[in-house]
């Protein structure tokens, strides 16, 4: 129609060709909150969903996110939400705002990040949930039109129920430096402490790309693979 909405198949559109066949986008630039939904078939391979080529995980249900600006201007607000969104069987559901605060002392933009649902619903049904509050800062890439060499050094703490009922808190003791080029984690400290019990210091590495970090509980260092 008229309002700026469509509908984009099957690679209609280039800008989404990481998706797969079966991920249909529903795509508002006109108003003034801007708009993206990503549906991911929930009838394809026999009702698993659609098969993501990236990491070779079914997907079924939408991911929608909005935005009332540019991801560069101050003042920016983006959320993130599911709505009936699976991965390989598995519930998640989110609700994310960022909020663009401008430019910092260091000339680098900082992010405002809460997020106020995020819970993953397992088989069994057991659950984990948690909320967050974090600020993003862009530390690497901000002068270049391409997201692959972003950099950014993340801080913050949050708070939830883990998979045993158990509630626990996390701090980020030392900034998580996240690289978009990056699969993981390449550096940074969390405290994680289960209630009545120790706390659980993650250490993900002096900076280097790679799936390798520790875990430090009273002392005792273990060897984890991310």
């Amino acid at each position: 129609g008229d309002s700026g909405v469509k509908r984009l198949e099957e690679g209609a559109n280039t800008n989404f060709s990481v998706l797969p066949d079966c991920a249909h986008i529903i795509l508002d630039t006109m108003n003034s909150s801007r708009s993206i939904i990503i549906l991911f078939d929930s009838t394809s391979n026999g009702g698993k969903g659609c098969l993501c080529d990236w990491d070779q995980k079914y997907r079924k249900g939408a991911i929608i996110a909005t935005w009332t600006g540019r991801y560069r201007h101050q003042g920016t607000i983006i959320t993130l939400i599911t709505r009936n969104y699976y991965v390989n069987g598995i519930r998640f559901d989110y609700n994310k705002t960022v909020t663009n605060n401008g430019k910092n002392i260091d000339g680098n933009f900082t992010f405002s990040v809460h997020v106020s649902l995020a819970k993953i619903a397992f088989k069994d049904g057991k659950t984990i949930n948690w909320t967050s509050d974090r600020t993003r800062e862009w530390i690497e890439g901000q002068t270049t039109l391409t997201p692959l060499d972003d950099v950014y050094s993340i801080t913050g703490h949050s708070e939830g129920t883990a998979r045993n009922g158990n509630h626990f808190t996390a701090i980020i003791t030392n900034p998580l430096i996240f690289a978009v080029g990056c699969p993981w984690i390449k550096k940074g400290t969390i405290d994680i402490t289960p209630d009545g019990k120790a706390t659980r210091t993650i250490d993900f590495g002096n900076g280097a790309c790679d799936h390798d970090a520790t875990v430090e509980i009273k002392g005792v260092v273990y060897n984890i693979t991310l």
